[in-house]
């Protein structure tokens, strides 16, 4: 672009400073960054930062004055937006420096790759050689670096980094800007033929993902097809994929963000600084507007341990349940007679039928009671939310309708983390389906998973083990009086761990002390002890007194008196620094310098023999030197 060419305007300024609008303004200001740094940046620059070891005039990397000068290059063919803020202007720097960045690696990546093995043609006759004309000068310097084995050492570790990565899509220089409206548009043309498209209803993140690596919608069914030489990995991807979504509308779990069916189907974290299935600059901020609130917040962390060990918790309480549980004998196992009219029984989980004839322990209630409410998770029972259960009597009814058979009525007050968007087996009066807009109301519940609490029992007493309500329906449906009752297994107690040494600690006992024997009161002793007891204490009442030592202090009277005189007249406060500088420098001043030692060489006029007479003022102004062996003057 000359300089004598108009500027293009940039109308919009997006919040990571890219420059959006107008999407052509935008390539061509791309296109002259790229420019920009080809034609002022030699390719002998190994770094775009500067390294934590490098010195301020290190020519190692692009120093800060020559970043300003190429991006206020760039910007003088370019015009912002009037009222554009300090803020956007900086983020638009920032943004054009890192894209300035990639493209200055780019551009050296290239050219080593089309010409490690030989020079190219500088001579300028080709279209090729005019362009890297600019570069013969650093051409052989950049060949050594390269060869280096610096150099090399990098590259291998580059290349081993890049092995690591499972998933590539390669969807040309327009990237995922210019891919979603055609993908957008496909499911458009779907639409309008009257087939629903598989990804109508998937995140955005989750299908463009998809589509980003090789999968597209079928014209004639609508569904995804994978193609591509990532065929055999998206085809192992979709089922999960499929599978997150479809748990996560079922309220098996609920996406936090980053942690979304996308992030659940791959298995692997999301990186730090990008965002997968979005345009480049897109970050875990912008990319979820919606939960900018909780970005970089200690509460989110808080809050995910704290769900963590709750999870942990209810699985170790569920897990020393079971192991207390009683399990049925072993003649109750091989008995097919006992256990027939269980088996025509169906199964309650998930959408089957419900064991209509069994007896719970919900049924026993004639009053409000505190329960926990369970679901079933695969073979266990999870509790998901803390009520209680109304009794459910012949004339009992539910929003004026009659009750179901195997369910009862029960109020929501506390839900478990993480069980807000669990979805109800049957709707609420008011068209409730999920478990958090219950909460504080009514629902119908399982009887199966209504647990009832324990009753409280004696310490002196062993407690009475409370079986499940699956396990007390099946002794009670399968006892009968010509068999004996099941053998009744003691609860498992967890004993503390022993510690393991070499040989066991000694312990010295200890050795009690025997109090002294109570004295005789006067009414127990002889008359020959009252007799000794009262000689004893006169004696020793009538003895001569011992005086007692005088009081002498430690301190000596001296110190006393010195003390005290210091206290009524206290000594002279030291004199300040500058005082005492001043009266230094003065004594210094006056003070007589000691007598010279040594013998005295007596000055000018001072000596006792005198070989020139001492010179006279002259007050005459005409006076002649008369020539003589020494030069006197004399008067005219």
């Amino acid at each position: 672009m000359s300089s004598d060419q108009p500027k293009l305007p940039i109308y919009v300024i997006a919040d990571n400073g890219d420059p959006l609008e107008p999407k052509e303004n935008r390539r061509k200001f791309i296109n002259q960054a790229g420019a920009i740094v080809r034609d002022m940046l030699p390719i002998t620059i190994p770094e775009w930062h500067k390294p934590a070891a490098a010195n301020d005039d290190d020519p190692c990397y692009v120093h800060q004055i020559t970043k300003d000068l190429i991006y206020d290059t760039l910007l003088s063919h370019f015009n912002l937006p009037e009222d554009v803020s300090e803020i956007k202007k900086e983020k638009l720097k920032q943004w054009t420096l890192s894209k300035m960045a990639e493209q200055f690696r780019n551009w050296k990546k290239t050219i080593w790759k089309k010409y490690e093995n030989e020079d190219p043609d500088f001579s300028g006759s080709s279209g090729t050689g005019r362009t890297l004309v600019k570069i013969q000068d650093d051409w052989a310097a950049f060949k050594a670096y390269k060869k280096s084995a610096t150099a090399v050492a990098r590259s291998e570790k580059n290349k081993a980094n890049a092995a690591k990565k499972k998933y590539h899509h390669r969807l040309g220089t327009g990237g995922y800007r210019s891919a979603i409206p055609k993908w957008l548009a496909a499911e458009a043309r779907l639409l309008a033929k009257g087939i629903p498209p598989q990804t109508l209803h998937w995140p955005e993140r989750s299908k463009f993902w998809m589509f980003a690596h090789g999968a597209y919608l079928d014209e004639q069914t609508g569904l995804i097809v994978a193609v591509g030489r990532w065929k055999e990995k998206v085809e192992t991807i979709l089922p999960k994929l499929i599978l997150a979504i479809d748990e996560a509308r079922r309220g098996v779990y609920k996406p936090d963000r980053e942690d979304d069916e996308l992030t659940r189907a791959l298995g692997n974290p999301e990186h730090v600084g990008r965002l997968r299935g979005q345009p480049g600059g897109v970050t875990v901020k912008t990319g979820f507007p919606e939960c900018a609130d909780s970005y970089r917040s200690r509460a989110r962390k808080k809050k995910k341990g704290e769900e963590r060990l709750s999870e942990l918790e209810l699985k170790v309480q569920q897990l020393m349940e079971s192991l207390n549980q009683p399990r049925p004998s072993q003649q109750q196992l091989e008995d097919p007679q006992a256990n027939a009219d269980r088996s025509q029984l169906k199964s309650s989980v998930g959408s089957t039928q419900l064991e209509v004839d069994a007896h719970y322990a919900v049924d026993d209630v004639t009053e409000r009671t505190d329960c926990e409410l369970h679901m079933p998770f695969m073979n266990i029972s999870m509790k998901v939310a803390i009520g209680y259960v109304l009794p459910n009597g012949p004339e009992a009814s539910y929003h004026t309708g009659d009750i179901p058979a195997g369910y009862a009525r029960v109020g929501v007050d506390e839900i478990m983390p993480g069980m807000h968007t669990l979805s109800l087996e049957i709707p609420g009066g008011d068209g409730e389906t999920t478990l958090g807009e219950v909460k504080s109301g009514f629902a119908l519940w399982n009887k199966k998973y209504i647990v009832l609490p324990r009753p409280s029992t004696p310490p002196c007493s062993s407690p009475p083990h409370q079986q499940s309500p699956e396990l007390l329906d099946r002794d009670v449906m399968s006892a009968s009086p010509s068999r004996s009752p099941p053998r009744e297994e003691q609860p498992v107690k967890f004993l503390p761990r022993k510690r393991k040494v070499g040989s066991p600690i000694r312990r010295r006992p200890r050795k009690q002390k025997t109090p002294p024997p109570p004295e005789k009161l006067p009414c127990d002793k002889t008359v020959e002890e009252n007799a000794a007891a009262v000689k004893a204490y006169n004696a020793a009442f009538f003895a001569p007194k011992v005086p007692e030592p005088k009081f002498t202090a430690g301190i000596a009277p001296e110190a006393c008196h010195r003390t005290v005189d210091n206290l009524y007249n206290p000594p002279p406060s030291p004199p300040s620094d500058y005082e005492r500088y001043i009266s230094k420098s003065y004594d210094d001043l006056m003070e007589v310098p000691p007598p010279k030692k040594g013998k005295e060489v007596p000055q000018l006029g001072q000596q006792e023999v005198q070989s020139v007479p001492p010179s006279r003022c002259l007050t005459k102004k005409k006076y002649t030197v008369l020539p003589r062996k020494r030069n006197v003057l004399h008067n005219k």
